[in-house]
């Protein structure tokens, strides 16, 4: 039989009541449009810590997180495969990115001079052209 000692979380030890589900929602909908995490808590009376904290302790905020992330990716790369240079970023993703799942050998593919994050040149070029037209 179990003491209630043995039971009880320890007095020190609070839930984080302030993260909830919907709270968790609405940041993963900011971190989807690029915003950093510090940024995406603004206003919410949560800090960083208080939300990883609640994170780690709850798996299913941790998945909704998830989804927050993956959608920063599928934004990204929607933007990336569109456009004239479309197929040059489909070669770099195919060659760069994912060249391990092609089963694929280094010397394969053509070296490119690897840029900021790894991005080649042609593509930095291209999105900096991009940038000039808005």
């Amino acid at each position: 039989m179990t003491t209630p000692e043995e039971t009880s979380p320890p007095a020190n030890v609070k839930p984080n009541a302030k993260v909830t589900a919907a709270l968790v929602d609405r940041v993963a909908e900011r971190l989807a449009m690029g915003m950093p995490l510090k940024i995406a808590l603004a206003g919410e009376n949560v800090t960083c810590a208080e939300y990883k904290d609640a994170l780690r302790e709850s798996p299913e905020l941790q998945d909704l997180q998830d989804l927050g992330k993956r959608k920063v990716l599928e934004n990204a790369y929607s933007i990336l495969l569109q456009g004239d240079q479309a197929p040059a970023n489909w070669r770099w993703l195919i060659e760069i990115v994912y060249k391990d799942v092609l089963g694929s050998q280094d010397e394969d593919f053509p070296k490119q001079k690897q840029t900021i994050f790894g991005f080649p040149e042609e593509i930095l070029n291209q999105i900096r052209e991009n940038a000039k037209r808005l």
